[in-house]
């Protein structure tokens, strides 16, 4: 819980290059998912009915043809956005890690670190971590033995393969995650219920502002966009949540905040030196 507090300071704190983050993976990936997937499950067809404004209708219009696909549109997009979040969110765990020595980002940087770490990327997030939640344990292996993947890909930026002197992204994904598996799962469990809480808050909290503004609206635009805002809003804060719990399991592993400290100190000399 105390990940989760600072996480909304860290996100209070550096609002402006955060959501710039954001709006440049999470939004763009979440609201084409919500188009795919929309296509697919068929509620786009619902758009030339009304659907019901009054909540005593609603699970009747869901049994009606018109809104027939919103419950798999609803599941499957929850899914897709979980499967495909490191990716969504590597703009702005590269930013984040930009942060803890730079005042202001460049674009630049963050922009070639992350064509860098594409490959990786996409192997790792995508790939492999698609095929395991094909399985029986494909929830457990993602969230706790290989959690903190592509903050290992952004920030550590290691050779896929072993090099002489180089450890490869596999072997520090495996080894970070060793012996954790309890504390991690835990973790999840605690994200996962607080991320459900926070999407329904998001979600009634848009409605509620669309509704003041612009008067009721129909139940199949909540779908169609309050949910997938929503999502995007939730999954934009626990990539900080996620890049604060692999500092702090870097710390109890290696004990990374003197490694911090030091490279700090180092960059604010280096910046007094070139004045």
């Amino acid at each position: 819980m105390q990940l989760l507090d600072l996480a909304m300071r860290v996100a209070r704190m550096h609002l402006g290059p955060l959501t710039a983050a954001w709006a440049c993976g999470v939004l763009p990936l979440t609201a084409l998912w919500a188009v795919l997937i929309g296509l697919w499950s068929g509620i786009f067809s619902a758009g030339n009915t009304i659907a019901p404004t009054n909540a005593q209708y609603f699970f009747r219009w869901i049994d009606s043809p018109e809104g027939g696909g919103v419950p798999s549109y609803v599941f499957f997009l929850a899914v897709a956005v979980y499967w495909t979040a490191p990716l969504a969110s590597s703009p702005l765990t590269l930013v984040l890690g930009k942060l803890l020595f730079e005042d202001r980002p460049s674009f630049r940087a963050v922009a070639g670190e992350w064509i860098r770490s594409l490959p990786q990327l996409l192997a790792e997030s995508v790939l492999r971590r698609g095929l395991w939640m094909l399985t029986v344990a494909g929830v457990v292996v993602p969230a706790a033995m290989r959690a903190y993947a592509a903050e290992v890909i952004l920030l550590e930026r290691n050779p896929w393969r072993a090099a002489p002197g180089r450890i490869s992204t596999p072997q520090r994904i495996v080894g970070l995650h060793g012996y954790w598996f309890g504390t991690l799962f835990a973790r999840w469990l605690v994200a996962a219920v607080a991320a459900s809480i926070l999407t329904v808050a998001f979600w009634l909290s848009l409605r509620v502002v669309c509704q003041v503004l612009f008067g009721p609206t129909e139940v199949f635009w909540d779908f169609l966009v309050f949910y997938p805002c929503s999502l995007a809003l939730t999954t934009g804060f626990f990539a900080v949540v996620r890049f604060l719990s692999y500092l702090d399991l870097r710390i109890r592993r290696e004990g990374w905040e003197v490694e911090l400290l030091l490279r700090a100190e180092g960059d604010r000399i280096a910046r007094r030196m070139s004045y």
